[in-house]
């Protein structure tokens, strides 16, 4: 629960005098977050010629409209203004929409922890993303605290695409207004007989490849075929690259024997509009079809009644289903399917109530709900009881090499109005700028190392003594040459991640055992709860094989286990590879192991095809969407992620035990040989179970695990309340 409201800014590269998609958006937004509880301020692109889009806005008492005074704001001066407001007001978050402003706002450097850049107008795929592309769009989203996708698909596409995506993507769908406050549409229209004309309709802009042109043409075409239909059209944003399609939309549009053109209406009337249509037209040029964003106006239609009319694209099947009756394909025209739609008004019936209720997840009641718990999860409470309080928050340095269990968590850290936070990132283990860390230990009250490593040497002996100094080790330090150049004394407090290490770091060091306590590692539940890929449960999944003690050959005794009575099972392996880890690869028993296990999986046919493995990526997401059950089969480990990543996204865990495990996850997923592992498998798999399993992992994913509850405990140890 926070204890305080939330301020937010918001800013589009969008001209709201004009209605099309991305003003809606930005109306849209601004909404969900008053409703949440946000103060939000506005900050338009362009002065007020029309309110028809501001309008609701206005009647919000948690929202602030600012226009200019003068000419529409460029992507600079719309930064310089945020900043400068920013100053004053000490936003919590930017929501920005438009590429070009959110690069201004990341290149002055002053926003970076309060930037939620919505990420729309950028290359849709690697091959159409050029060298300079890629990094632009990286340095957007490393400049970002939080990126958000309008899609699943595009949310995947970054991850996949930028590494920095990480951990940073929030899914943000489109939002329509909840039908509670649209017009009746449940009873049909007063001459609603099947032999009238079928009422066709388009709200939007008007351009090319959204083939608003050709739409004009579709009521004589299909006259000539026999059948009547009423063309109306809402919009007055006719795009200008092409002057002889400006020209010739704008002559359709004058012509009332082809088209009821109705101009630009607020949200309200295109609504009350659209649910006297049958059919909403949202057909478009096949280049759009790989787009990965989803239509608002697709889903409007749908709520209102009017059953869309699209291109078959995998991300409209997922919506609607596969045999959706109302899809234009490579053989079916837009005009096919009108007069099929025509022909059978029962089969339109059912087309539209699929619609409609495919829908109802847009609502805007549906993303309050998911926008506050997305605002509860990324601004987490204060522990100071006043947030009035003049006491200053306590300054706190992260030191270490390799953050990337500590990532999440610092990002909340630093998300709270009681800390401080700055970090001083080593580029390798024992490798730092050491003036930096001496102007950083000057200015902290409390260092946190991250693996008790060459970092945690340095800071103890030069630490002040109203300093403190709290390590996490996690498991390769406890046996380093270093361990024992710590003074012990200097140490306020030493995390391990379970308690067999807990155990291991009193009996093998001088620390003294009030001092080693445990907080697990953390994992986001939310950022991994996605849906399932078709045939995720035939897929064994392996994160990670480096080193060799991972044991990704029993990954593949498993997989050859199970194949004897399932032999459509796959095993998919997410690591590095080894070689790509000198101190791995200079081992002459790492690489025997490796090269043995390489060349059992080449010889064999059965294997070569069954086992994959990819490249280490930020995309861990999406391939656990794919993969059905996630293997721990390692001689040791400290925590081990992995499987609490997979319940999480809900595949099956199977665990070998290994030392420590039983302190680290129900006992009812560690077994005591592959044979068990191999046995629960093939029982889940022959009674058709895995679909029950996968629940049962997503409900027993540990609460104390997930990042918000780990985040806490580290604010408590920080603020010295442990």
């Amino acid at each position: 629960m926070r204890d305080r409201t939330l301020r937010a800014l918001v800013y589009g590269d969008v001209n709201l005098n004009l209605i099309d998609g991305s003003a809606v958006w930005l109306a849209s937004t601004v909404e969900c977050l008053a409703r949440c509880g946000v103060e939000v301020t506005v900050l338009l692109k362009a002065p007020v010629q029309t309110d028809r889009l501001l309008r609701p806005l206005m009647a919000l008492e948690q929202v602030t409209l600012l226009a200019p005074g003068g000419a529409p704001r460029s992507p600079d001066t719309a930064a310089d203004e945020v900043v400068r407001l920013h100053r004053a007001q000490a936003f919590d978050l930017v929501v920005v929409r438009g590429s070009r402003a959110a690069t201004a706002m990341v290149r002055v450097g002053a926003l970076r922890s309060v930037l939620w850049t919505y990420l729309t107008d950028i290359p849709q795929s690697v091959t159409a993303m050029s060298a300079d592309e890629l990094a632009a769009l990286t340095e957007l989203i490393t400049g970002s605290r939080r990126v958000l996708c309008q899609t699943p698909e595009l949310r995947t596409f970054l991850e996949a695409t930028v590494p920095a995506a990480a951990g940073r993507t929030l899914l943000w769908e489109p939002i329509i207004p909840d039908l509670a406050v649209m017009p009746a549409i449940d009873a049909s229209p007063g001459d609603d007989h099947d032999d009238r004309p079928l009422r066709v309709g388009y709200a939007g802009k008007f351009a090319p490849a959204w083939l608003t042109d050709r739409m004009l043409d579709l009521p004589a075409a299909l006259a000539d075929r026999g059948v009547r239909i009423d063309l109306a059209m809402v919009g007055d944003k006719v795009h200008r690259d092409d002057p002889d399609f400006a020209q010739r939309m704008e002559a359709g549009l004058a012509d009332p024997e082809c088209v009821r053109w109705h101009g630009g209406l607020d949200r309200a009337s295109t609504l009350e509009l659209m649910a006297s249509w049958d059919v909403g037209l949202s057909w478009r040029d096949v280049s759009l079809d790989s787009s990965l964003e989803l239509s608002t106006k697709v889903l409007e239609y749908a709520s209102m009644g009017a059953a869309p009319l699209l291109n078959r694209t995998p991300m409209h099947v997922r919506l609607l289903g596969a045999d959706y009756p109302l899809f234009v394909t490579p053989t079916t025209t837009a005009a096919d399917v009108l007069a099929a739609a025509s022909q059978d008004r029962g089969l339109l019936r059912t087309a539209a109530q699929r619609a409609r209720e495919a829908a109802q997840h847009y609502m805007m009641s549906d993303a309050v709900a998911r926008v506050t718990r997305v605002l509860q999860r990324a601004f987490p409470a204060s522990s100071t009881a006043d947030p009035s309080s003049t006491t200053r928050p306590v300054r706190l340095v992260i030191a270490g090499h390799d953050l990337k269990f500590m990532r999440a968590i610092a990002d909340l850290l630093g998300a709270r109005q009681d800390i401080e936070l700055r970090i001083d990132e080593w580029p390798s283990l024992g490798v730092h700028d050491e003036q930096a860390s001496r102007e950083l230990l000057e200015w902290a009250d409390v260092i946190v190392c991250e693996w008790a490593g060459p970092n945690v040497v340095w800071y103890s002996s030069r630490r002040r003594r109203d300093q403190r100094l709290l390590v996490r080790l996690h498991r390769f330090e406890l046996t380093a040459p270093w361990i024992h150049d710590v003074d012990p004394t200097a140490v306020d407090g030493v995390v391990c991640v379970n308690d067999h290490y807990r155990r291991r770091v009193i009996a093998e060091t001088r620390f003294p055992a009030d001092a080693v306590m445990v907080i697990p590692n953390a994992v986001d539940r939310d950022y991994l709860d996605r849906p399932k890929a078709p045939g995720a449960d035939r897929v064994l999944g392996m994160l990670g094989m480096v080193p060799f003690r991972k044991r990704p050959d029993r990954a593949v005794s498993i997989l050859r286990a199970v194949q004897e009575q399932a032999p459509d099972f796959l095993l998919s392996i997410k690591s590095g590879l080894p070689w790509e880890h000198a101190w791995i690869w200079r081992s002459p028993q790492e690489r025997a192991a490796y090269r043995a296990l390489l060349d059992e999986i080449t010889r064999d046919p059965v294997l070569r095809r069954s086992v994959v493995i990819e490249g280490h990526g930020a995309d861990v997401p999406a391939w656990l969407q794919r993969t059905g059950w996630v293997l721990s089969l390692s001689e040791d480990e400290s925590f081990h992620l992995a499987p609490a990543e997979g319940m999480a996204a809900g595949s099956v865990p199977l665990i070998l035990e290994w030392p420590g495990a039983d302190g680290v996850y129900d006992s009812r997923f560690v077994a005591g040989s592959e044979s068990e592992l191999v046995e629960r498998v093939l029982t889940t798999t022959m009674h058709g179970t895995w679909e029950a399993a996968s629940r049962d992992a997503r409900d027993a994913f540990p609460a104390e695990y997930d990042l918000p509850a780990v985040a806490e405990r580290w604010a408590r140890l920080v603020q010295g309340d442990s």
